[in-house]
């Protein structure tokens, strides 16, 4: 079997079953609201010194362009999250293909494209397809060693949404298992990681001199974030469990049988024992669990919101 054909049929499968839900459910309070957020920008106010919104602005201009070509109307918002959601696929593919190879690729593009959970979030207005798009993008490019590359997605990722920052740690420490051993050592991936920050800096900088424009009238997204949603903190001992039992609710709708869940754990366990046997993808396989072990236990300890669309 072929790499490239079960990829794209699993492309063309997960785009059609999104795409049955674009008109299934009415925007929600968060979704009205970006697109509020989004045809403001572009018909009225574009710095946003009159409506300030809690997100930076990436997503927004995003949307706001999406209803400038295809009309105001819900599904004019949420093709972009359906088109983010789609190409999430073949990203995944990529990654998984480099990392452990063409077999682990097939089955990461059919995963996502079946999985009732990405699939249910495709057909939104929500920015998190677009941030997962491009953090993912910043993975897959940090696999294959393109830590510029990998810096501009990374960037898009952290100016589509405050929680990009998160992916930074991941891509950081992907860079570094994709490194290949070199005399020069810690030298190398020092080097690495600054043409990651230059990457970064190139998508950051402009928009944040364009939000700083602002400042004088309006604060900057940031700071609005951590208004509305409550700054980042850790929570006291005997609130850990009762959180770990919420978060530990909404994950288990990621696979949301134990079939699912099973299976998952059966092609997971596979590709740990191939990866070991072969030692392809060994380093990558402690980053993504560290990171991941590392991001659940952050939302379990910490006052962020439990919010399902945080685990996508």
């Amino acid at each position: 079997m072929t790499y490239a054909l079960p990829v794209m049929l699993a492309t063309l499968a997960g785009f059609g079953l999104r795409l049955t839900l674009l008109h299934r459910f009415p925007l929600r309070e968060d979704e009205a609201v970006y697109a509020y957020w989004a045809l403001h920008a572009w018909r009225v106010d574009p710095m946003f010194l009159h409506v300030w919104p809690d997100k930076p602005p990436l997503f927004l201009w995003l949307l706001g362009g999406a209803f400038q070509a295809f009309g105001l109307s819900e599904a004019s918002a949420r093709w972009p999250s359906i088109a983010c959601s789609t190409l999430l696929i073949p990203v995944v593919a990529a990654t998984a293909r480099r990392a452990w190879g063409p077999r682990a690729a097939i089955v990461a593009a059919a995963a996502l494209a079946l999985s009732p959970y990405a699939i249910s979030f495709g057909p939104t207005a929500f920015t998190d397809p677009l941030l997962v798009l491009a953090g993912t993008l910043a993975l897959c490019l940090a696999v294959y060693g393109r830590a510029g590359a990998a810096g501009l997605f990374l960037g898009a990722a952290v100016m589509t949404k405050q929680q990009g920052l998160l992916y930074a740690p991941l891509v950081m420490a992907a860079l570094w298992a994709a490194l290949p051993a070199r005399p020069e050592g810690g030298a190398g991936l020092v080097r690495t990681w600054l043409w990651l920050g230059a990457g970064a800096a190139t998508v950051m900088a402009p928009i944040v001199y364009w939000d700083s424009l602002r400042w004088a009238v309006a604060p900057s997204p940031w700071d609005l974030s951590a208004r509305h949603y409550t700054a980042l903190a850790l929570l006291p001992l005997h609130a850990w469990p009762d959180r770990a039992a919420a978060w530990g609710a909404l994950a288990w709708q990621l696979a949301g049988s134990w079939a699912a869940w099973m299976l998952a754990a059966a092609l997971i366990a596979g590709g740990l024992v191939r990866g070991r046997a072969t030692g392809r993808g060994a380093r990558l396989n402690a980053v993504i669990g560290a990171w991941g072990a590392g991001f659940l236990l952050l939302h379990v300890v910490t006052t962020v919101q439990v919010w399902d669309r945080y685990l996508l």
